[in-house]
C-alpha cells in the first residue's frame, strides 16, 4: 500500500486530540447530512440518563448504517456509526469528524455542537504496545493539562481491538466545563486510532450513552497488518 504523509500516535497528539475538539465545538455541522431512511426500521437505541443537568432532553440513538471513511496517511479504511440527527464535516488535520446539526446552549449563552473526531496513526515513541498506551495515555494527558478531573480509565475489547478508554472533564478556553470520552483503539501491530467524543458538561447525560455506543462501533475494514 502506498503511503501519503503519517501523523503518529505520540503523547503530542494528546494535545491535538483536546485542542481540536475546543474548535470544533463552535462549528455548524451542516455539510454533508447522514441518510437516516433506514434508521426507524432498526436502530440501535439508548435512553439518556436522569439528571440535574441541564440538557437537550434528547432521546440519543444511532443510525443503523455506518458510516465509512478513508484514513487521509493512507492507512486504511473504517466505519463507524453516527447518531441520528448528527452529520459530516471535514478538517484536514482528522481523518473524520461528525457532529450534531442542533446546538446545546450553554450557560455562557454560547452554542455548543457535540461532535466526535478521530485521528489513525503509526504507533510512535514509546507507545509501541497497549500496554505502553495503558500506562502512559493517562499521564501524557495529565502533564499538558493539569487542571483536568479523571471521571474514569480502563481497558476493554471494542471489535476485537484492544482499547484504552479515558473520561474527563476540563474547562474550554470560555472557561465551560467539557466532557470528553476518548477511545485509543490498537488496531494491530502497526497503527492505533484515537477517537474522542465531546459535549458541554452541562448536557453530557444526554450524549454519554450515545456517544459511547458511536465509538464501540468504530472498526477498520481493510487489512492494515502489511502496512
Amino acid at each position: 500500500m502506498t503511503l501519503t504523509t503519517k501523523v503518529g500516535i505520540g503523547v503530542g497528539i494528546v494535545a491535538f486530540v483536546i485542542v481540536i475538539l475546543f474548535a470544533t465545538g463552535k462549528l455548524k455541522f451542516n455539510i454533508t447530512k447522514v441518510d437516516e431512511t433506514d434508521s426507524s426500521s432498526a436502530p440501535t437505541t439508548s435512553e439518556s440518563k436522569s439528571s440535574s443537568k441541564k440538557g437537550s432532553s434528547q432521546k440519543a440513538k444511532l443510525n443503523s448504517e455506518a458510516v465509512s471513511f478513508v484514513s487521509k496517511a493512507g492507512l486504511g479504511t473504517f466505519k463507524i456509526k453516527i447518531p441520528v440527527g448528527w452529520s459530516l464535516s471535514d478538517d484536514p488535520a482528522v481523518d473524520f469528524i461528525a457532529g450534531s446539526m442542533v446546538p446545546t446552549k450553554i450557560s455562557t449563552g454560547e452554542d455548543f455542537y457535540s461532535n466526535i473526531n478521530i485521528i489513525i496513526g503509526p504507533h510512535e515513541g514509546t507507545l509501541q504496545t497497549f500496554a505502553d498506551y495503558k500506562a502512559n495515555w493517562k499521564d501524557a494527558i495529565k502533564s499538558q493539562y493539569p487542571g483536568v478531573e479523571f471521571v474514569a480509565d480502563g481497558s476493554t475489547k471494542v471489535n476485537g481491538m484492544d482499547t484504552y478508554v479515558l473520561e474527563i472533564i476540563q474547562p474550554a478556553p470560555n472557561g465551560a466545563p467539557i466532557h470528553q470520552i476518548q477511545y485509543v483503539y490498537y488496531i494491530d501491530q502497526q497503527i492505533a486510532a484515537v477517537a474522542t467524543g465531546t459535549a458541554a458538561d452541562e448536557a453530557w447525560d444526554d450524549f454519554d450513552q450515545v456517544v459511547n455506543d458511536s465509538l464501540k462501533s468504530f472498526q477498520k475494514t481493510t487489512d492494515t497488518s502489511s502496512i
